[in-house]
């Protein structure tokens, strides 16, 4: 899933705030647009089967997801010192 994720996402320069801009970033949407297509097309896959094609399934795995990878590098960081 995350190589799918990986490979549809857009990634682009997006506007933060009046003047500011992230470089590299991709909105969120986007990915739970990408995470609920990849659900609804390989719901067989899963124990929910029922209940994975839902949006609200989508924002949670990405959620999830997220935290994985800031609990990941707050760990890494903390590794160096």
């Amino acid at each position: 899933m995350v190589e799918v994720l990986r490979q549809e996402i857009s990634v682009k320069r997006r506007r933060v705030g009046r003047h500011r801009g992230q470089e590299e970033s991709f909105s969120g949407s986007d990915a739970v647009d990408i995470v609920h297509k990849f659900l609804r097309e390989r719901r067989d896959q899963f124990t929910v089967a029922h209940d994975s094609s839902k949006r609200d399934k989508a924002v949670k795995v990405i959620m999830s997801l997220f935290i994985t990878y800031l609990t990941q590098c707050v760990i890494a960081f903390l590794c160096i010192f």
